[in-house]
């Protein structure tokens, strides 16, 4: 392929261009077929993969603690499908490992209270944590390296949800409390407006050290 500059400009010459879109075009070709590898990988995942659900419980009264400190109720449920698919990854230097995949679904609830629940908001001390609620869908994707230094491990995640009323955890705390004779909260009349919230979090273990 030839690339000619018709006229000269500031802006790049003709065969700086030809050069930018074949780059691009590479990389969209590369982007293109590791967006196929994924589909296909978790296509296979939900088609073969053994599910796993899972549920996970905080509560402040687990610690025996006398208050409804700043977080008070933490419920998460996960539904995890891993890949029954590995992939061989050439290293730099020559050596091989194997990539598995664990594509994951969750759903939570957190809830936070200042110390006293039994005070009114206008007692409540200035530095206090607001009354709040965090509701969240969230996606992951575990990938899990088998090699010599005892494998690496990272998880990228994406959770979407809202802040506020929204939460339903006045609700869900207030029907709790009744049930187990617990005081009634003073101050959801006072928490967090409604926000939507988006998080994108990483966590990376390099394996053994």
């Amino acid at each position: 392929m030839r690339c000619t500059s018709l006229f000269r400009s500031p802006w790049p010459s003709g065969k700086g261009l030809c050069a930018l879109a074949l780059a691009c075009t590479v990389a969209s070709a590369a982007t293109a077929r590791a967006e196929a590898n994924l589909a296909d990988d978790l296509r296979r995942a939900l088609e073969a993969g053994r599910p796993t659900l899972g549920m996970e419980w905080d509560n402040d009264a687990f610690g025996f603690s006398r208050d409804d400190g700043s977080y008070s109720n933490g419920v998460r449920f996960t539904l995890r499908y891993a890949s029954p698919d590995t992939h061989t990854v050439r290293r730099d230097d020559g050596t091989t490992s194997l990539q598995r995949h664990v594509y994951g679904l969750r759903l939570g609830q957190h809830i936070y209270t200042p110390s006293d629940i039994d005070l009114p908001p206008a007692a409540l001390p200035p530095a206090e944590r607001p009354y709040a609620g965090y509701l969240y869908l969230g996606a992951s994707r575990d990938t899990f390296w088998s090699e010599g230094n005892g494998g690496r491990y990272l998880r990228l995640a994406l959770d979407v949800g809202c802040i506020g009323p929204c939460s339903g955890a006045e609700e869900l705390q207030r029907a709790v409390h009744g049930w187990v004779g617990s005081s009634e909260p003073q101050g959801w009349s006072q928490q967090i407006r409604n926000e939507p919230t988006l998080q994108l979090s990483a966590e990376y273990s390099p394996g053994r050290w």
